[in-house]
């Protein structure tokens, strides 16, 4: 009987509370030449949010400040490239700028750093999201 009143006494603590407001992506400005950016980041955020039971209906905006591929450095015949993303996440009269960069070995052919390009984009989608809906949850970011 003790062991059903313990279950139930943490069950109703909620460890780990979900948020108790949700969020909807409802604007995603990427004024960048990065064609597939606010595709990706859509996805990535909605994602984070879902993650975590907050998908809702408070307006989220996305605006991408910064969507950058440039060479880096050379190692003998390579190139490494470095790709570096930054948006602004705008809920409300809140903001934030979440930003996150990776190195990318030359891709070689055009279609390889096409691929490269949009791979490493959406893995920075993905990081961004994370930290940004963090944030916007728990007003701290990963």
């Amino acid at each position: 009987m003790s062991t059903v009143f313990a279950l139930l006494v943490g069950c109703a603590l909620h460890v780990g509370a979900p948020p108790t407001r949700g969020y909807a992506v409802i604007r995603v400005d990427a004024p960048v030449a990065e064609a597939s950016i606010d595709t990706a980041l859509r996805s990535s955020v909605e994602a984070a949010l879902a993650a975590r039971a907050a998908s809702g209906s408070e307006a989220l905006a996305l605006e991408v400040e910064l969507a950058s591929w440039m060479p880096s450095r050379r190692e003998g015949d390579l190139v490494v490239y470095l790709a570096e993303l930054r948006v602004r996440f705008v809920a409300g009269e809140r903001s934030r700028s979440s930003a996150s960069s990776t190195l990318v070995p030359g891709p070689g052919d055009a279609a390889g750093a096409r691929v490269a390009r949009e791979a490493a984009f959406a893995d920075l989608a993905e990081r961004v999201a994370a930290d940004g809906v963090t944030w916007l949850l728990y007003g701290t970011a990963q």
